[in-house]
């Protein structure tokens, strides 16, 4: 019975320190109620049982007095008394077995179901464990069965309170004391030791209140969990072994505070909280409520609403991040040390869109909302959307930063197609103290901005594939400034009025811009209402229109004319077969006459024109096809003569003249030959008797006829046989030469060079 009393009141002691002086005399006084009224039952072996009490090194302890008690068959408790200085305590008892403890240091141990022996003795050792313990301030402990009293460090000789673990008390803990119960193996033998190092942990708030629940892990030689604090504030600890405790964390609220500090040096370690005030202002420092703060340790931790606009929290010293959300906007500040910067101050940037329809501004991860001007937004950036536009909402990106007045004017500009589609390429600015960029249109038609201040009457140009429009409105009460093309179709004509290809058109706006090839004669584009110059090329030729004013619809139309070109002869007549050509970026062939003409569809304009006829060639510049149509070409007749040095006409005579290539005429007959050219200058030659005489640069329009004149050549020896011409050509005393020197043979001479002058007569050997 004793001993279920002794276990029940054991389990209690382990978790309430209780002086134990006063629940001893209650049990020895209810064991002497027991021994009275149980006395008739003691039955069985009669013997003696032997109590001896050994140190952790087998030398006997003295049992002094009231440290050794009996209970036979779980009957009453019998006190024995003191050992004798054998260090053993021998006692006669009747009965089966036999409970029996002793208590030393303010310790006990027992040994339960201990056999009486028949008329013999049975020995029944304890042995005390060496406790040695390290803690750098004073050690008190307490057994069950006596009272407190100081560990004397380094080592004591203890029992382990029958299994349950001895109350030990940390002292300087900062006036609470730390309170833990140390637990060893009973000891069954010689040589049983315990060895500790002990420490203790302290946690208060920044007004030196004691703090529960705190985590605590200590370090030494690695990390372990040393338990939490109790309503306290302290937790005493220990870590097995006499190893140094080198470190020790305090885990609040998720901040961390980690202490260096050596145990056996200093076996207390202080750990306190600071107020950490987080505050929201507003643009002008004033204070905001309904701030949302959370802070990081390990993870994200709540720390609640504004109120005065401000936050207070404990948290251990260290650096951490904070997170302020107001208004659905959201900033964080990371690496704030507590120890040197509190309050932590969050200040938002205030912001006034002026814009004639609804705003919108986006936060992520919050998402869309109103844009309820003016209001205060924590520093970020951030997107507003601008709506009202028929080609869907416009986004610009704005930053916020804190202490910021903002006061913007949001301007919109939208480009449609002809076809009313979003196009995108369109260049947008508006006049807002200087001309200022709004961003070139997406490909939904849209671009948009924020201009610093309040606008009134504002003007916006819009650009687009070089064409240009200019809308001013009262950006206040309309924001939104819609520009749309519209379809220009250029189109080529001939002179019978139908459509034709291929032309290649083109509009002038700040460059010359290509439209592209007509097909089926047409040819459109999207422009912007205004006035710009317009051209068409085909075949070369180019015309071109100015100030041409367009809206949605305008049709330009270019038509060709078409242009005769006439081949006449010396008498006007048409006749054939001349080449014809026009120079437009270079020399076009019309084609060859037929009937004496040949034509051509051309753009109005001023052109060359040329005419090649066997050779001739005529070339007319700057020729308006509109003034002058048709062109004509006329041939010269040219006469060619061959005189003899008299003057009289000489037949036979065969002339050519010189164009891209000698060009023979008909011999000469009567003195003469004719010939049609085109006007020009030329070479011409006549070949006569082998010889041969060239004339250059002979302008037919002012020099006409061609005359060529024979020399008269006489031998006054009548020796001459032979001159050279083209070969040896025979000579009789006197003949007719076309200017020249030539060689001259004789019959009684040598052969001799002489010269030969036209209109004259030449004596000669």
């Amino acid at each position: 019975m004793f001993s279920r009393i002794l276990s029940r009141r054991v389990a209690v002691r382990r978790t309430v320190v209780v002086p134990v002086a006063a629940l001893l005399i209650a049990l020895v006084a209810l064991g002497t109620l027991l021994s009275m009224t149980n006395t008739a039952k003691a039955v069985g072996n009669t013997g003696t049982v032997a109590v001896c009490l050994n140190d952790s090194t087998g030398t006997n302890l003295v049992l002094d007095s009231d440290k050794a008690w009996f209970q036979v068959d779980g009957g009453s408790i019998n006190y024995v008394g003191a050992v004798g200085s054998s260090g053993c305590r021998e006692q006669t008892v009747t009965g089966t077995n036999v409970a029996v403890w002793v208590k030393y240091n303010a310790t006990y141990s027992e040994h339960n179901m201990v056999p009486v022996p028949n008329g013999g003795t049975t020995r029944v050792d304890f042995y005390t464990t060496k406790v040695t313990l390290q803690y750098s301030n004073g050690i008190a402990f307490g057994g069950s069965l006596g009272n407190s009293r100081f560990f004397n460090k380094p080592s004591m000789e203890l029992l382990n309170d029958g299994g349950g673990g001895v109350h030990f008390r940390l002292d300087q803990t900062g006036g609470a004391s730390g309170r833990m119960t140390l637990n060893w193996p009973s000891a069954t033998g010689l040589g049983a030791t315990y060895e500790a190092t002990l420490a203790a942990a302290r946690v208060i708030d920044s007004d030196g209140n004691p703090l529960a629940g705190v985590d605590v892990d200590g370090y030494s030689g690695g990390w372990f969990d040393a338990g939490t604090t109790g309503a306290t504030g302290v937790l005493a600890f220990s870590h097995p072994g006499l190893g140094a405790i080198t470190s020790v964390a305090a885990i609040y609220g998720g901040t961390r505070q980690q202490i260096n500090q050596n145990s056996l040096t200093n076996s207390v370690y202080l750990f306190q909280t600071e107020a950490v005030v987080v505050q929201l202002r507003d643009a002008d420092m004033q204070p905001l409520d309904t701030g949302n703060v959370s802070y990081y340790a390990s993870g994200w931790y709540a720390a609640g609403p504004t109120s005065g606009g401000e936050v207070s929290i404990e948290m251990l010293p260290g650096s951490y991040s904070f997170v302020m959300v107001y208004n659905h906007s959201r900033q964080q500040i990371n690496g704030i040390d507590i120890s040197s910067t509190n309050p932590v101050v969050f200040q938002t940037g205030n912001v006034d869109i002026h814009y004639s329809e609804s705003a919108q501004w986006y936060y992520t991860p919050t998402g869309y909302h109103s844009f309820a001007t003016p209001q205060e937004l924590l520093p970020g950036n951030i997107s507003v959307y601008l709506y009202g536009s028929p080609l869907g909402r416009c986004e610009v990106p704005i930053t916020v930063a804190s202490g910021d007045h903002l006061s913007l004017s949001g301007v919109v500009a939208t480009l449609r197609d002809s076809a009313g589609q979003g196009a995108a390429g369109g260049v947008a600015t508006a006049y807002a103290s200087g001309w200022k960029s709004i961003g070139t249109t997406d490909s939904g038609g849209r671009a948009c901005a924020l201009f610093d201040g309040t606008l009134g009457n504002t003007s916006v140009r819009m650009v687009y594939n070089g064409s240009s429009q200019k809308i001013t409105q009262h950006q206040p009460t309309n924001s939104i400034y819609a520009f749309q093309t519209g379809d220009v179709t250029l189109e080529l004509r001939n002179s019978g009025n139908g459509l034709i290809d291929t032309g290649m058109a083109s509009y002038y706006a700040s460059g010359w811009h290509t439209i592209g090839n007509t097909s089926g004669g047409q040819v459109h584009v999207d422009l912007l209402p205004g006035s710009y110059s317009f051209a068409m090329k085909y075949n070369g030729t180019r015309q071109q229109m100015n100030h041409v004013a367009v809206a949605d619809g305008s049709v330009v139309t270019f038509q060709t004319t078409g242009v005769t070109v006439e081949l006449r002869n010396s008498s006007g007549v048409l006749f054939d077969t001349g080449s014809a050509s026009y120079y437009a970026s270079g020399w076009h062939s019309i084609g060859d006459t037929s009937g004496g003409t040949a034509t051509v569809e051309m753009l109005p304009g001023s052109y060359s024109f040329a005419m090649k006829y066997n050779g001739t060639r005529q070339q007319k510049n700057g020729v308006n096809i509109t003034s002058t149509n048709p062109v004509v070409f006329q041939t010269v007749a040219v006469e060619l003569q061959l005189q003899d040095h008299s003057g009289s006409a000489l037949d036979t005579g065969s002339p050519s003249y010189y164009a891209s290539g000698w060009h023979s005429i008909a011999d000469t007959v009567g003195g003469s030959s004719t010939v049609e050219m085109l006007p020009g200058s030329y070479s011409f030659a006549m070949k006569y008797n082998g010889t041969r005489q060239q004339m250059n640069g002979v302008n037919i329009t002012s020099t006409n006829p061609v005359v060529f004149q024979t020399g008269q050549v006489t031998s006054t020896s009548g020796n001459a046989t032979a001159y050279y011409a083209s070969g040896w050509q025979p000579f009789s005393n006197s003949g007719e030469l076309l200017p020249g020197k030539y060689w001259f043979a004789f019959s009684d001479q040598g052969n001799s060079f002489e010269t030969v002058t036209g209109g004259v007569s030449t004596p000669i050997h």
